[in-house]
């Protein structure tokens, strides 16, 4: 499913602009007045180093293993990734457990004020903390920080904790598609 945000509307006004009234994006809190989430205890966000491309590449196959495209990705397509004109190491955010990488949210920056969640993953041990939702404000704050005041991303309809972290920042469905296959019929 496809779902768009504008994460700092207020609902009257335009998207895009700090707003440094309380509950707005300018004190940590969405425009529609959910708190930014706090990061659990003993983890930490910082931002991509190349020496974490082997965990966030495992980290993205443990978290995707339920899909068949996403969760294949090998070290030597990201590292293609990582060489497009579009990535920014500092709008890859890692979450880090002691030494180990556990998490991380990919932005992608489309220019025009629009900006995606590109991939956004935590390790199946670290899941349910709310490393998700603190990861994906950190994304939100990159890409609004370089004036994307519209975001996008796609996100399985199935997926329903991840489709509610998603509600709850603020996102609202766009689109819908729908994919078929057809059964194998015996012969």
């Amino acid at each position: 499913m496809g779902v768009r945000h504008s994460p700092w509307r207020d609902g009257a006004g335009d998207a895009g602009r700090a707003d440094p009234r309380p509950g707005t994006a300018a004190d940590g809190a969405s425009p529609r007045g959910h708190r930014r989430p706090r990061r659990p205890e003993g983890y930490r966000i910082t931002t991509y180093r190349p020496e974490f491309r082997e965990q966030v590449v495992a980290v993205n196959a443990a978290a995707f293993a339920h899909h068949p495209e996403q969760g294949r990705l090998t070290v030597a397509e990201f590292d293609q990734l990582t060489a497009q004109p579009w990535f920014d190491p500092a709008g890859l955010f890692v979450a880090v457990h002691g030494d180990e990488v556990v998490g991380f949210h990919w932005t992608k920056r489309h220019g025009g004020g629009l900006g995606e969640v590109y991939v956004i993953a935590v390790a199946p041990g670290h899941e349910g903390r709310g490393l998700g939702a603190v990861l994906l404000a950190a994304g939100l704050s990159y890409l609004h920080g370089h004036g994307d005041d519209r975001v996008q991303l796609y996100v399985e309809g199935d997926q329903e904790r991840v489709v509610r972290m998603y509600r709850n920042a603020g996102f609202e469905v766009a689109q819908v598609d729908t994919s078929f296959r057809m059964k194998e019929t015996p012969q």
